[in-house]
């Protein structure tokens, strides 16, 4: 689901955010995220560039590397913000592993060792 936020504000983002955990409760969601607040407690996160998977684990987890990917966008929306985003995601952490009787990975593990992404073909046009 690409996120259908992208262009509002912040109080109807959090509404529409609301919602759609609401009525998607229990189910796998798969959300293309423009603002970092919106999957910050999510179980995992699959961090992407140019159609490579980068980085995958749990916000939390990601967030320990200061040199990951994930860490360094979370760091370019400021201090102040950064310290909000790394907050939410512990948080969301401790809850899971709460949730699961202390386990803070309540999914099954999922590995992406075997996972080769074709480039799409503008990507494909552009390393011609």
């Amino acid at each position: 689901m690409d996120e259908e936020t992208a262009s509002i504000d912040s109080l109807t983002d959090n509404h529409m955010q609301a919602v759609v955990r609401k009525a998607f409760d229990g189910c796998t969601v798969l959300t293309i995220a423009h603002r970092l607040n919106t999957v910050i407690d999510y179980d995992r996160i699959i961090v992407m560039e140019r159609g490579c998977v980068m980085e995958f684990d749990e916000p939390h987890v990601l967030l320990q590397n200061p040199d990951g990917h994930f860490s360094t966008l979370v760091d370019q929306t400021g201090p102040t913000t950064a310290a909000q985003l790394r907050q939410k995601a512990k948080e969301a952490s401790e809850e899971r592993a709460a949730y699961a009787g202390g386990s803070p990975h309540m999914l099954s593990e999922v590995s992406l060792d075997n996972v080769q992404l074709e480039p799409s073909p503008a990507e494909q046009q552009h390393n011609e």
